[in-house]
């Protein structure tokens, strides 16, 4: 789960989240809203949750990739969607830098929650491969 998911999910729950310096502070309706599994995922996402909580999309992305890939051509396909995709929200969308950064970590997010889910149904078996070449001028658009 990315922290977009995660945001979505308390989102639709009825859970409030904050950043408040490096703590993760949240509200929820009923104390049955949090569940162990979402708790356990937002800890596990905290560092690109707070980023994007705070409005820091460029390190919400880095800390995404980070944590999704290991080093070498994955995680530099994916740093290459991203910078990219800022690029083309700069220039022909005509966004400022900030905006860029968002709508980059929202595409990057919701690609990599799909090759997950195609990983874990065993649809692919090098989930990434994908991006190194056609799969990462379709996300760019």
């Amino acid at each position: 789960m990315t922290a977009y998911r995660a945001f979505k999910a308390c989102k639709s729950s009825g859970i409030k989240l904050a950043a408040d310096g490096n703590n993760l502070r949240w509200s929820a309706p009923t104390a049955k809203a949090m569940t162990p599994p979402l708790k356990a995922e937002m800890v596990r996402v905290k560092p690109e949750l707070l980023a994007v909580l705070s409005g820091d999309y460029a390190e919400a992305g880095k800390q995404l990739v980070l944590r999704e890939t290991q080093p070498g051509e994955q995680r530099r396909a994916l740093v290459e969607m991203f910078d990219k995709r800022v690029a083309v929200g700069m220039t022909e969308g005509r966004l400022n830098y900030g905006s860029g950064c968002k709508v980059a970590y929202i595409a990057i997010a919701k690609e990599i929650e799909r090759i997950n889910v195609e990983a874990m149904a065993g649809i692919r078996d090098n989930p990434y491969k994908a991006l190194t070449s056609f799969g990462l001028n379709a996300i760019l658009r």
